[in-house]
């Protein structure tokens, strides 16, 4: 090959580009991609959050024949504007999810790991924490108000089920195990016109249900709810609640939502839910299902109109 030829064979590689037309260079771009796309595919695969905990030996609280611990779970709800135009109000729901866990009688373990969850309406599992610590209290209540989910926004009455896992030491032994699933409690539209919602806040001689609702400035209420247990000494048994807010316009959001408590002390959440005026919350709404020690599961319904509240 003569020098001549040489010289323009480079010449043609280097001006390769300036040859190619714009939808050969597309294409060659598209098959990068698609060439990267793959790689990463195989390299991290997708996550396949609708497999969901079920079918992994949760048993729901009142079926848990655990008489060491007990972990349960309060969600809190809070209505909140999702809409940019200060002029127009739309309602979405954050989630704040607390876990709790107490030991029964003089029961203490020495370390514990727990791991607690969420399910949507749409299947989807929320994974949203898992943490492990050495037990040095001495108080009955282990773990007390410890946010495992903050403002998640799952959306409205989309927080189907909640699951709690708990692994513990003690002295005599090791990887003791809890699990417990709990179905969240719904309350319907057609429901909110139906007589057995009254404005008695007693189950009975079993316990007794208390809201409070402070006027805390111009622009929110904070709300918190107490359970009284009525006996001195109350015999086991398993409690799940869920309160909503009614709107003015019949729309349903929900509020505090306490699970698998069995605890049996009076319980009452440390924290105030702030409740804010743009919501116009007329009513406020419970559902609280108390399973006794033999399986007998009785209901208390409970109605209150917020400016009763407000007027306490």
């Amino acid at each position: 090959m003569s020098k001549q030829e040489t010289r323009e064979v480079w010449q043609g590689f280097i001006q390769f580009p300036e040859r190619l037309n714009a939808f050969a260079i597309f294409l060659i771009v598209v098959l990068y991609g698609a060439i990267l796309y793959l790689i990463s595919s195989l390299s991290f695969p997708p996550a396949d959050y609708h497999v969901g905990l079920k079918n992994l030996n949760y048993v729901t609280g009142a079926e848990s024949a655990n008489a060491e611990i007990n972990p349960f779970v309060l969600i809190k709800g809070i209505a909140i504007d999702e809409n940019d135009d200060e002029k127009k109000v739309e309602l979405g729901v954050q989630y704040k999810v607390y876990s709790y866990i107490d030991a029964f009688g003089s029961y203490r373990p020495t370390r514990i790991n727990y791991f607690y969850s969420v399910a949507d309406k749409e299947g989807k599992t929320w994974y949203i924490y898992e943490t492990t610590r050495s037990v040095t209290t001495s108080s009955y209540r282990i773990v007390t108000h410890n946010l495992v989910g903050n403002n998640l926004e799952i959306g409205k009455d989309a927080i189907t089920e909640v699951y709690m896992k708990v692994r513990y030491d003690d002295n005599d032994e090791k990887n003791k195990q809890v699990k417990v699933a709990e179905n969240i409690i719904e309350l319907k539209k057609k429901e909110l016109k139906s007589s057995i919602f009254t404005s008695n806040n007693t189950l009975e001689d079993i316990l007794q249900l208390t809201f409070t609702l402070k006027n805390l400035d111009s622009e929110k209420l904070n709300f918190n709810f107490k359970i009284d247990l009525l006996p001195d000494n109350p015999e086991p048994f398993h409690l799940n609640m869920q309160t909503w807010i009614v709107t003015d316009g019949g729309k349903i959001f929900p509020l505090n939502g306490l699970y698998n408590y069995k605890t049996t002390r009076d319980f009452s959440p440390s924290i105030e839910t702030e409740i804010y005026k743009y919501v116009q919350a007329k009513y406020i709404y419970a559902k609280l299902a108390y399973t006794d020690n033999e399986q007998n599961t009785r209901w208390l319904y409970y109605k209150v109109a917020v400016a009763d509240l407000l007027e306490a």
